[in-house]
């Protein structure tokens, strides 16, 4: 069951991922040419992609994507209910 994050959780976890040693975080545009935020772990070759406005999950980089940082994006997403009725 996935629900909406409680703002201040969120802040909670960015806040802490900024303590983590070499963490580096670049503008970057995912597939659909929407600005996020890509989150660079050190030793990592893969980005946490976030939402440059509302700072909510956006998808999934590569540094070595041929599409400048680029794999995945969530295009949307809803609160649905067990019946998978939107809420």
């Amino acid at each position: 069951m996935s629900c909406p994050a409680d703002p201040e959780g969120l802040a909670s976890v960015y806040r802490a991922m900024a303590t983590v040693p070499g963490i580096r975080a670049v503008q970057t545009q995912d597939v659909l040419n929407r600005p996020v935020i890509g989150i660079h772990l050190p030793g990592e070759r893969d980005l946490l992609l976030l939402d440059a406005e509302t700072s909510r999950y956006a998808g999934g980089g590569d540094l070595d994507s041929t599409s400048g940082y680029l794999a995945t994006a969530r295009a949307k997403a809803a609160s649905v209910d067990e019946k998978v009725r939107r809420s």
